[in-house]
């Protein structure tokens, strides 16, 4: 496997890990939000914060 192949494995289970803990700690409508806005693509680590930081900022 290549190191992007891996990166993107260890990214996709960090992924799943983290929507697992909000979806029981957010409201479903919020955490849709959250999951609409992951449906780009493969976004960069800087992208990753400021589209998080973004969504937080805006959490009544």
């Amino acid at each position: 496997m290549t190191t992007a192949g891996c990166d993107f494995r260890k990214y996709q289970r960090l992924h799943r890990k983290i929507l697992g803990e909000l979806a029981g700690t957010m409201d479903s409508s919020r955490f849709k939000e959250l999951l609409a806005l992951r449906r780009r693509c493969f976004p960069t680590k800087e992208e990753v914060i400021e589209i998080v930081e973004a969504f937080f900022q805006e959490a009544p």
